[in-house]
């Protein structure tokens, strides 16, 4: 089997009963509702490929409280990486540490689920109760 890993370069993997040679997994989960389906999709994940034999870094965004929110001094600094890194150093760690990284998060509709709650008009139509 044949595969690229996150930085690009082939990977060629003996194969096993499930086709691959376990790989370090770095999950990036983020949804804020432990009973969504989300959830239970990122529950379901990380229990099949750990029974699978494969490494699983578990990265729950929300549980860490990662802040996403960029500041201007940091966009400014974006470019030095020692700077950079500072602030997301262990998180950039754990990426180049990865094999394989699987994103489990909501999509809600792209952004109008914050700037237009339910009940107010988008698009000529009116977003239905609950989203």
């Amino acid at each position: 089997m044949c595969m690229r890993d996150l930085r690009g370069d082939v990977r060629y993997g003996v194969s096993d009963s499930y086709g691959a040679t376990p790989l370090r997994v770095l999950i990036l989960y983020a949804n804020p509702v432990a009973s969504s389906f989300g959830a239970t999709l990122h529950s379901e994940v990380v229990t099949t490929l750990r029974s699978r034999g494969h490494e699983i870094d578990d990265c729950d965004l929300y549980a860490e409280r990662f802040d996403p929110v960029l500041s201007e001094q940091e966009r400014i600094q974006y470019h030095d990486i020692k700077v950079n890194r500072a602030h997301i150093g262990a998180y950039a760690d754990r990426l180049l540490a990865a094999e394989a990284l699987i994103l489990i998060y909501p999509v809600w509709n792209g952004v109008r689920t914050k700037h237009c709650p339910p009940g107010m008009k988008t698009d000529d139509q009116i977003s239905p109760p609950g989203g």
